[in-house]
């Protein structure tokens, strides 16, 4: 092994040693990073996430504040230290976010739903387009601000499965405006982009109810990307 010269180390103006290229910035900011994701999760008491991919608490103090000064890199800290607890939690499907959220449905009010099995694929498109034409496609939510619909329409309605979700389509912007957030993915399936679910309890006559569950991706801004109708529990809706 061979000795170590401090020469061939040279310090910045504070002392601490720094690579040929000269700068300690950025080994500082990851260190103070880590000192502070690991400050948040002592406090705090991390057991366990919510549906929301969010830290619990061992208390409902503690789940607060942790609600409020968590972020990215805490997280990222939290889905090191303890992977069993995340990975539960990272690859749910659609109909597993509503399974998993069902007992909040009985305290949501219910929105209102036509079904129109008649319309054409481009009338679908155009009705919703014209539906939020004074918006220039968007939806405005307080929380995440503007999720572009209009354009990503004809998009998303190559992913829907079944008649009843095509024909249901008109509702989208509805439940994106009053809906719940039931779900976020920092990275979708590894492809790079985050996800966020959001559904709302519907009805659709006196004897049939369900969740409309919308995703919305971040790319370059929040867009509506696909959404499913689904009963309370989280199966396939037959009407």
């Amino acid at each position: 092994m061979s000795d170590f010269n401090e020469k061939d180390h040279p310090r910045d103006k504070d002392g601490k040693f720094v690579d040929k290229a000269g700068s300690s910035k950025a080994s500082d900011k990851n260190g103070d990073a880590k000192a502070k994701a690991q400050k948040v999760a002592d406090k705090i008491k991390f057991s366990r996430i919510d549906h929301f991919g969010r830290p619990i608490g061992d208390t409902p103090a503690e789940t607060k504040r942790a609600n409020e000064i968590v972020g990215d890199e805490t997280l990222e800290y939290l889905r090191n230290k303890y992977p069993n607890d995340f990975k539960a939690k990272k690859a749910l499907s659609i109909k597993e976010q509503v399974s998993a959220t069902k007992e909040i449905w009985d305290k949501t009010e219910s929105i209102g739903i036509s079904i129109d099995y008649e319309s054409t694929k481009q009338n679908r498109i155009r009705q919703v387009k014209n539906m939020l034409e004074k918006t220039d496609g968007f939806v405005e939510r307080s929380d995440i601000g503007k999720i572009q619909v209009g354009d990503r329409i004809k998009k998303g309605l190559a992913y829907l499965n079944t008649d009843l979700e095509k024909a249901c389509i008109l509702a989208v912007p509805k439940v994106l405006e009053k809906g719940v957030i039931i779900n976020k993915k920092n990275d979708h399936k590894g492809r790079g982009y985050s996800t966020i679910t959001i559904a709302n309890k519907v009805y659709f006559d006196d004897k049939h109810n369900g969740v409309m569950a919308v995703v919305v991706m971040y790319t370059n801004g929040h867009n509506y990307k696909v959404h499913r109708v689904l009963t309370l529990d989280g199966h396939d809706l037959t009407i």
